[in-house]
């Protein structure tokens, strides 16, 4: 999910005009960030845990979201 949330931000600050490559960090922050912050949220909740091989997976599916959509974006012609 964090794949997917990453690819549309990436597609959300391209498509305003920013440089992919600016759109990628800055996307990588927000939904880095935003993972830090559910798993310490979900540490508060009855029966449910944060932990650290969670932030790690989802910040890898944010890597891999954002990558995804970088590698769409320099290589248009490739994928059909």
């Amino acid at each position: 999910l964090y794949g997917i949330l990453a690819f549309l931000w990436v597609r959300f600050f391209a498509k305003i005009g920013w440089p992919v490559g600016r759109a990628v960090v800055l996307t990588l922050v927000i939904a880095i960030g935003y993972g830090c912050l559910d798993e310490i949220h979900q540490s508060f909740v009855p029966g449910r845990y944060g932990g650290l091989l969670d932030i790690l997976l989802n910040s890898f599916g944010a890597v891999l979201g954002a990558g995804m959509y970088k590698f769409h974006f320099q290589f248009p012609g490739h994928h059909t």
